[in-house]
């Protein structure tokens, strides 16, 4: 029986989990600031626990933000979670 044959590439990998779905700018702004040379962002809420609107949604209003207030976030918690997230 022949068997195919794969390479591989391992490289360095650093996990950081928020367990909130963060706005689309602290994504865009871990992957700017990330000594890694390849960054992902994956989230989602379902399963998770919320969605974390960017501070300027707040003035803005709308569903994001009522729904966040329940959670009793700050409107600086997705950048506090961000700066948290590279610090890690």
């Amino acid at each position: 029986m022949d068997r195919e044959r794969t390479r591989v590439w391992v490289q360095e990998q650093k996990n950081t989990i928020i367990r909130l779905t963060v706005h689309h700018d602290e994504g865009k702004e871990i992957k700017r600031v990330s000594p890694y040379p390849c960054t992902m962002i994956s989230a989602f809420a379902r399963g998770g626990n919320g969605y974390v609107p960017a501070q300027r949604a707040y003035a803005q209003g709308g569903y994001e933000t009522r729904l966040t207030s329940r959670m009793g976030l700050a409107p600086v918690a997705g950048q506090g979670m961000t700066n948290a997230a590279l610090d890690s």
